[in-house]
């Protein structure tokens, strides 16, 4: 098993590489971590004949694995902060991964969740009415046609076991104004993630320029949003500026790293005297599209430890 163990005592560094266009600069470093921080870095695993496990369940009971009270877990609540941009296939599928663990989590152990997009631009200077994909990962690759090869059967094949299509036939536009409309919902967190969800969907396997205003306009009435105010946003620079704060802030506020996705989770109701015990809140930071078994490991584990902290703490009142 190539499962990195949730490491909660002592400071780590960790580098990782992720092979495709949207691992910032073509990699990404890890080695920022702290006290009771999770981290994880991108992996994922596999069975013995080589393939991706598509199930958890395959992996071991994980409903059976959160061994702290049902009273305590009820207490609980996570905080889901997720950096990513809309033309990357790798933070499709790591949605579809984290939404499929966060909703198993809450099945087996009560424990609810808010999931809020913060915005990353990996092709700001592809031309607004976009370039086709092939050729924009022509030009990343040198016009190496077996690594462009290469990178389509990866992204394909990793998407498969997730029920995902990709279209590699389609538009590569600049995600500002998809972003836009996302940081528009933000006090909407069901309707951002909806629309997360349409924007992805129709870029990646639907082929449309995420900066066409046509697409977007659809991606916003299919979330259930009135049109007036996105044509009102999209026909002014609205949450211009305001998008490329969160993009500054996201190493600070999320703990970013280097590539995306970058997900950030924040374990809420944790008894006071455990919070005062460790100094800060309790969070995981994970980057990469790990699978579902992999998220729900570090998950568990995380209230566990948080659980073994706690009564820890009321031991020595």
């Amino acid at each position: 098993q190539r499962l990195v163990s949730v490491l909660f005592q002592h400071t780590h560094s960790f580098a990782y590489k992720q092979e495709s266009f949207c691992s910032h600069k073509g990699h990404s470093t890890c080695d920022v971590l702290t006290d009771f921080t999770v981290f994880v870095p991108f992996l994922t695993l596999k069975s013995p004949d080589g393939r991706r496990r598509k199930s958890a369940e395959k992996v071991a009971p994980l409903s059976k694995m959160a061994a702290a009270p049902q009273d305590f877990l009820n207490k609980l609540s996570l905080d889901v902060n997720i950096v990513s941009d809309i033309i990357c296939p790798w933070c499709y599928m790591g949605k579809r991964r984290l939404f499929e663990a966060l909703n198993q989590f809450k099945a087996s152990t009560g424990i609810d969740y808010v999931v809020h997009w913060h915005p990353w631009e990996l092709a700001s200077k592809v031309p607004k009415e976009g370039t086709p994909k092939l050729d924009v990962y022509r030009k990343r690759f040198r016009g190496d046609e077996a690594k462009v090869a290469a990178m389509v059967k990866t992204i394909t094949a990793a998407g498969k076991p997730d029920g995902l299509s990709f279209n590699f036939d389609g538009i590569m536009g600049p995600s500002l104004d998809a972003h836009r409309l996302l940081w528009a919902v933000r006090e909407k967190p069901m309707v951002q993630s909806e629309l997360a969800e349409e924007l992805f969907q129709g870029y990646h396997e639907g082929g449309f320029n995420p900066a066409d205003r046509q697409f977007l306009l659809r991606a916003w009435s299919k979330a259930g949003q009135d049109l007036a105010i996105a044509e009102r946003i999209l026909d002014s620079d609205e949450g211009t500026e305001e998008v490329y704060r969160e993009k500054q802030q996201a190493y600070d506020d999320w703990e970013m790293l280097e590539g995306v996705p970058h997900i950030h989770i924040l374990i809420n109701g944790v008894p006071p005297e455990a919070l005062k015990a460790r100094g800060s809140p309790m969070t995981l930071v994970i980057p990469g599209a790990q699978d579902v078994a992999v998220f729900l490991k570090v998950l568990y584990r995380a209230v566990n430890r948080t659980y073994e902290l706690t009564q820890e703490t009321q031991s020595k009142l």
